[in-house]
């Protein structure tokens, strides 16, 4: 009988250390494992945009664009995206601003216009931080002459046009012959457009201020205060 009740205890003594043994598993993985969907990795620390962004314009189609730099976490390497805004489009940036880019740039090849830019800090291709726009800047423009080409012949009163800076004032002086060191016999004026554009006329009438004498070689010279160019050309017979 007392062998029987012993073994009985110690059967009752299992079965209860298997219920605290479940017990406890089932505790500690209520308290240790916590499920999540997706995966990938961080980086302690923030990224910040660049500040200070200033532009200019240097010469003919070129705008440098300079900044402060942008801060990104340790380890992280940032690289710069530099666009061109015109109205409300954003446009990468060329010549030396092309990504990645280093402060100060060059952005050539720029159409005749006027833009603001604004430079991305990046890590990576999907951790970026953009600035504020810059500023306004309008490209500088070389002066141009359309017409009259080079050796043409041209009426009595003939029209000179051509490309310049925004509101440039762009002169041609108008001398018989070659020799361009004496005193000019039409001197004319025009301001360049809202597109860069400029046209003048020598008047209609006939007179000294008029129109030019028939059958004579002319040479205009023609300058926007920085660059200058000359243009030969004859007068045809016509009154």
């Amino acid at each position: 009988m007392t062998r029987h009740l012993h073994a009985r205890r110690l059967a009752l003594v299992s079965l209860v250390g298997a219920v605290a043994s479940v017990t406890f598993a089932s505790a500690a993985s209520a308290a240790w494992t916590k499920p999540g969907t997706g995966s990938g990795t961080s980086t302690a620390g923030s990224l910040t945009a660049p500040t200070g962004v200033t532009v200019s314009s240097p010469s003919t189609g070129t705008v440098t664009v300079s900044w402060t730099a942008g801060t990104a976490p340790a380890g992280a390497a940032i690289t710069y995206l530099v666009e061109r805004k015109s109205g409300a489009t954003y446009t990468a940036a060329g010549g030396t601003c092309a990504s990645p880019a280093i402060s100060p740039c060059n952005d050539t090849g720029v159409a005749n216009g006027t833009y603001q830019y604004r430079v991305t800090t990046k890590v990576g291709s999907n951790w970026v931080k953009p600035s504020t726009d810059s500023g306004s800047v309008t490209t500088a423009v070389a002066l141009t002459v359309t017409a009259p080409t080079n050796g043409a012949t041209t009426d009595r009163s003939p029209t000179f046009t051509g490309k310049a800076a925004v509101g440039a004032t762009v002169t041609v002086n108008i001398y018989v012959g070659t020799n361009t060191s004496g005193t000019a016999i039409r001197s004319l004026t025009a301001t360049a457009d809202a597109s860069g554009d400029w046209s003048t006329s020598v008047p209609g009438n006939n007179g000294s201020s008029g129109r030019l004498a028939s059958n004579t070689s002319h040479t205009a010279v023609i300058s926007d205060g920085t660059t200058t160019i000359n243009r030969t050309f004859t007068t045809d017979s016509n009154n």
